[in-house]
């Protein structure tokens, strides 16, 4: 969390059993928990690194170091207890928590990475960069094997603040979160848009396109906007019509209240992961659990 605590939770009891910190105040950003539910990484946002805590005592065992922009993704291997990192420095590093002097293996690639996964099998890595990019490396080799291009198969749906159409408008458009079937064939990716895709590793083609939601009260699920609603001071539904607002004041203080209080939520999804057996999927939108 950004206040400075890893968390474990007692899902049968419904209770937090564990709290766990790093020495210095640090905001954290994401967290991974290996196979055996022994090891709980978290990447920082501020100071790039990595902490290592031991999940039964709540002590850190490591600080891993390398990174040179935030932490955006932890992923351990599912069949071993290496850790894969990706972070705003273009890279994807790969490190041996268990050895004596942690082995890092430095993947580059062509923008910010915002998310990895790691193939069932653990001999591939899929990450997504800041350009709208699945990247497939080979873990083996350390090398890259090819480059979905996913921008365009997420466009779509117009904001209320741009100028630009849907249909022209690529500008933020990526993947934020990315998992593998359980077989390792496809790979289901979701992100700063109203859809999520599913695609073909082996053909690297789109199989399918999924709109996540058709709720016309969240900014961005509609590709044409209504002009009569723009007016010159911006849209009107983002206009706020109380003119004696900046002569109100909060008690105890000097200067008025100039925040927003009129914020629409952008469809987005957060986190999408499939079910054991490959038949079904789930993701963590702004409407709700899809």
């Amino acid at each position: 969390s950004g206040d400075g605590t890893v968390r474990a939770f007692d899902l049968r009891r419904y209770r937090n059993f564990r709290i766990m910190t790093s020495p210095e105040p640090r905001q954290f950003s994401c967290v991974a928990v290996d196979k055996s539910g022994e090891i709980v990484c978290a990447g920082t946002i501020s100071h790039f690194e990595i902490y290592v805590w031991s999940a039964q005592t709540g002590k850190i065992i490591d600080k891993l170091s390398g990174h040179e922009g935030p932490v955006s993704s932890l992923h351990f291997n599912p069949l071993t207890s290496v850790l894969t990192s990706s972070s705003w420095d273009k890279t994807v590093r790969i490190w041996d928590v268990f050895a004596r002097k942690p082995k890092t293996e430095v993947l580059t690639a062509s923008a910010d990475v915002l998310c990895v996964a790691s193939r069932p099998d653990g001999k591939e890595i899929c990450s997504s960069t800041l350009g709208g990019e699945l990247m497939f490396w080979d873990v083996e080799g350390g090398s890259l094997k090819f480059t979905i291009e996913g921008k365009n198969d997420i466009a779509g749906g117009r904001l209320t603040t741009q100028s630009r159409t849907a249909k022209n408008s690529t500008v933020g458009k990526s993947f934020t979160t990315v998992c593998y079937t359980p077989d390792g064939k496809c790979v289901l990716a979701g992100g700063n848009s109203k859809y999520i895709c599913l695609y073909g590793v082996e053909q690297r083609v789109l199989i399918k396109k999924i709109q996540i939601s058709r709720n016309q009260s969240l900014d961005g699920v509609l590709d044409i906007l209504n002009s009569r609603e723009v007016t010159e001071a911006g849209p009107q539904a983002m206009i706020d019509n109380q003119s004696d607002k900046g002569s109100l004041s909060s008690p105890g203080v000097r200067k008025p209240d100039f925040s927003k209080r009129t914020v629409r939520l952008q469809v987005r999804s957060k986190c999408v992961r499939f079910s054991p057996n490959g038949t079904q999927w789930g993701a963590a939108t702004t409407e709700g659990l899809l």
